[in-house]
């Protein structure tokens, strides 16, 4: 869907890019990532760590940044490597 946008609005300058988060811990789902189950994913990703919601900042600030200026229908996957196993 973000690529067909890109697609129709890269015309009026409007970009439109995805964030794709993985496991970030949260208080609605810490009992679970801290548990056995949550362990045997922890152990899947190459960084073996689950990540913060901050994680998430540096990435998000540079889509809606002027550094990305030239970027558009672009899918950035913050997963810790989970995505590539």
């Amino acid at each position: 869907m973000a690529r067909t946008l890109a697609l129709e609005l890269g015309s009026q300058d409007i970009r439109v890019n995805v964030v794709s988060p993985g496991y970030v811990i949260t208080p609605m789902n810490s009992e679970f990532l801290s548990g056995p189950q949550g362990e045997k994913v922890r152990k899947q990703i190459p960084l073996e760590r689950f990540a913060e919601a901050s994680d998430l900042d540096g990435p998000i600030l540079f889509l809606a940044s002027s550094a990305s200026k030239y970027v558009t229908g672009a899918c950035l996957h913050v997963d810790g490597g989970w995505g590539i196993v």
